[in-house]
């Protein structure tokens, strides 16, 4: 579930799309560093052993395809289909990157490390496959992307790997900079040759990621208060309006009046808003009541929110045809 996000930072590429710094997000959780598991954290290995660890396989392009799913139906951000396999792919890279890297800076688990991450990733499977808002999810993701349980599993061990690395980073501090900074992008790039990607495919890749939609003027007077730029909408080939820029929180609070509202939805729905949740939201906007007016006029404002999210939704599809 949502609720269970590591490190939200992981969506550094918000508008730009850089390297990311975290697993995939709502996702992955952080392996936490018990007292009685540090003692297992790092073996020490020669060259060779390092030489096999390198070469052992090679880069897992399933899984960039995977996370890109996820980004665009899970992430807290709405993406076109372009963004949200750019995204994946480079999250895939960066995840992988840090590992390798730290593999050469002579940081590995040993069997029981590895064997807890293993069992932390199937629990946190099986709950995320036994949540009925998940289901046609789960059914379209493994169906689209041909993929089995097995595999998943696979993609979110090295979600969970990653997570408990980069933070070991920083506590062990391993593969550091002298300035104690860690040049993700730089060791993103150095690691890009073992991908079989070269960065002209990632140029052409990001050149496809189409335009924001241009904001209709003047704009109209909607329910909710439209403080930010990427609040601004138009209309779409139906006449509803939707959001113009694509790449935007939609989990935003808007004003303070409305937080109540949302944690109050939230706990409701079980899950933060997300596009596998948006209907699950409209309808328990529908079925809320109040004896406050104030707050029944607010959740009418934050209902025409939520339509246009919707709306905005359904403007961006997702076909797995590469």
């Amino acid at each position: 579930m949502m609720q269970q996000q590591s490190k939200k930072t992981v969506l550094k590429f918000i508008l730009s799309l850089i390297f990311l710094v975290g697993g995939v997000s709502g996702i992955l959780i952080i392996l936490g560093e018990d007292t009685d598991v540090k003692q297992h954290d790092i073996e020490e290995v020669d060259e060779m052993e390092l030489e096999e660890i390198k070469e052992e396989e090679p880069f897992p392009i399933w899984m960039a395809d995977v996370a890109a799913f996820e980004f665009f139906y899970r992430g807290e951000f709405i993406l076109s289909q372009e963004q949200a396999k750019y995204a994946g792919l480079k999250s895939i890279i960066a995840q992988k990157a840090l590992i390798y890297h730290l593999t050469n800076n002579g940081y590995i688990w040993d069997d029981f490390r590895t064997e807890l991450n293993r069992s932390a990733s199937e629990g946190l499977m099986q709950n995320e496959m036994n949540n009925p808002l998940l289901q046609d999810y789960f059914d379209e993701l493994f169906e689209m992307l041909d993929i089995t349980e097995e595999d998943y599993l696979n993609y979110l061990i090295l979600g969970k790997e990653y997570d408990a690395k980069y933070a070991s980073l920083f506590e062990k501090r391993i593969g550091l900079d002298e300035d104690g900074a860690f040049a993700e992008t730089e060791v993103a790039l150095n690691y890009l040759p073992y991908t079989g990607i070269t960065e002209e495919q990632l140029d052409n890749l990001a050149s496809k990621i189409p335009k924001d939609l241009q904001p209709m003027d003047p704009q109209p007077t909607l329910s909710f208060s439209q403080q930010v730029d990427y609040l601004t909408v138009t209309m779409d080939a139906e006449g509803d309006y939707i959001f113009t820029t694509g790449a935007y929180p939609y989990g935003l609070r808007l004003e303070e009046r409305y937080w109540t509202i949302f944690n109050e939805l939230e706990r409701t729905v079980g899950m933060e808003i997300a596009r596998v949740s948006i209907d699950a939201y409209i309808e328990a906007i529908a079925n809320y009541s109040n004896d406050d007016p104030e707050k029944m006029k607010a959740v009418q404002e934050v209902d025409e929110y939520f339509e246009i999210i919707k709306n905005t939704f359904d403007h961006y599809t997702f076909t797995w045809n590469d």
